[in-house]
């Protein structure tokens, strides 16, 4: 029986291993017809096509800096305003850096200051043409974690996509993406921290790990800094610390520094360096900052059609400036990184103040577009602060003091980047003027510069721009540049549409 059953298994197992093969080989003969047929299995991605431009149709993107923005303005009927925003609404896609809070001031019971407007302004910002803005600036935390929810809660509600903060360190870093007719648009939005003290490390957010859900805030790339001074300088402030060192030995318990090198030593919390020229600032950018964000550039453009980068970054060259015109080198690493990871532009804001344009492997970088609108006179300050004088008051005291209503802190561009068959065409920049010494009322509210005054912005942004190759021609009260054919080598990855703006 033992065997009889054994042979019994034996003669099903032939059975079942022979219709196995047959089913084997006839799956192979489909599978190379199909190979043969329908090119199975695919070829690797070419991953560098898809950091190219992907919209074939006539595109236009409109930049603008800061938006410090604390009233709706969409309804005014000022002329010159309402050029600013028949210039938006034209763009395709117009993206800028949402500088101000706002907040529903009948629910809203956290404490404020400085940049906290009215609810408003959300749907008064896009029926101007607004469609995405950067939220990673050193004022999204004026009223809170709060205040920034509730601020990007408003904005997405009205139909503007935010980026650059969020609730732990993924959200805040990730490109985020409005739909429009001419295809997916992205947007990342960092921050350069500041480092006298202005920025509170609870503004940055944080990754969550384990149990730990991660902080709520901005999208840092941290930096640190080192100070150039010329020898006789460095070998001076050298003997200065060591005669302090020196009188550590009469506490109990004496701070021994780390020994410096032979062209670097730290002193009181900076670091300085031997150079060639006095008081530049060596600004490096945290490494794992840096690469987390590039991986993220790459990742949205590589599901979007066109990504914008937009950096706020207050550091200056040297602290000598007054306004940070000139760019630092970082800034110029960084920039370029992104634009080689992906990003079909690269917008900084933050200076108060313009920088020059380049244009990189055939695509644009504007440094610092300066202000858009520049509502500081409208801040919220402490009653304790006032000292008997009203909030207006007290603002343009503080404001004034530093500068920030200068006329050079109150220009403004709208750069207008043009592209067809998936390559930049042209840039056209409108200098704008935020009235810096129009009545308190009128104050950082922008309109098209006049002739000559738009004539004297563009040829500071063409000396600002020289460095980087790039022409400029005025025309009238418009710069324009237009971009060299050796950029259009690269050709388009094919994405058409069709009809109306969004």
């Amino acid at each position: 029986m033992r065997n009889k059953l054994s042979r019994s298994r034996r003669w099903t197992l032939g059975v079942f291993l022979s219709g196995a093969l047959g089913i084997s080989g006839l799956l192979s003969a489909q599978t190379r017809e199909l190979s043969q047929t329908e090119g199975f299995p695919p070829p690797p991605r070419d991953w560098s096509a898809e950091l190219r431009l992907k919209i074939v149709d006539p595109f236009s993107f409109a930049a603008v800096g800061d938006l410090i923005i604390t009233r709706p303005m969409a309804s005014s009927a000022d002329p010159g305003l309402r050029e600013v925003f028949l210039l938006l609404r034209e763009a395709d896609v117009a993206v800028g850096n949402f500088e101000s809070n706002i907040r529903d001031e009948r629910k809203s019971d956290t404490a404020a200051e400085y940049f906290v407007g009215s609810k408003d302004v959300a749907a008064s910002l896009r029926d101007m043409g607004f469609d995405m803005v950067g939220r990673a600036n050193n004022h999204a935390l004026d009223a809170g974690l709060q205040g920034m929810f509730e601020t990007d809660l408003l904005l997405e509600d009205s139909g503007i996509v935010t980026a650059g903060s969020g609730r732990h360190l993924d959200e805040a870093r990730e490109a985020r993406f409005i739909e429009t007719v001419k295809g997916r648009i992205g947007l990342v939005s960092m921050h350069n921290p500041q480092l006298d003290g202005r920025n509170p490390a609870h503004l940055f957010a944080t990754r969550r790990t384990g149990t730990y859900t991660g902080r709520a805030g901005v999208n840092p790339l941290k930096l640190s800094r080192s100070i150039s001074l010329k020898a006789d300088a460095f070998d001076s402030l050298r003997r200065a610390k060591d005669l302090l060192q020196s009188q550590g030995e009469q506490w109990n318990y004496p701070m021994k520094e780390r020994p410096d090198q032979a062209n670097r030593l730290g002193f009181f919390g900076l670091s300085f360096h031997k150079g060639d020229r006095q008081g530049v600032n060596e600004w490096t950018p945290d490494p794992s900052d840096l690469a987390e964000i590039l991986t993220e550039i790459r990742d949205g453009k590589q599901r979007s059609h066109f990504l914008a980068a937009m950096i706020h970054s207050h550091q200056v060259e040297s602290d000598f400036q007054r306004h940070g015109d000139t760019t630092p080198e970082f800034l110029v690493t960084v920039a370029r990184a992104a634009i080689d990871n992906g990003a079909d532009v690269f917008i900084g804001t933050g200076p108060h103040t313009l920088r020059g344009i380049e244009i990189y492997n055939g695509k644009p970088i504007f440094y610092g577009l300066g202000e858009l609108f520049h509502q500081l006179y409208d801040s919220h300050f402490p009653a304790a602060d006032r000292a008997g004088i009203t909030e207006t008051e007290r603002a343009v005291d503080f404001w004034d003091k530093l500068g920030s209503t200068s006329r050079i802190a109150t220009e403004g561009l709208i750069a207008i980047s043009k592209y067809d068959q998936g390559q930049l065409r042209e840039v056209r920049l409108y200098p704008t003027d935020a009235r810096y010494q129009a009545p308190v009322v009128n104050t950082g509210i922008p309109r098209l510069a006049t002739p000559p005054y738009a004539q004297d912005i563009l040829r500071r942004v063409q000396a600002l721009s020289a460095r980087f190759g790039t022409v400029i021609e005025i025309e009238g009260s418009v710069g324009v540049i237009r971009v060299a054919r050796e950029f259009r080598s690269a050709g388009p990855v094919e994405q058409r549409s069709s009809g109306a703006r969004r």
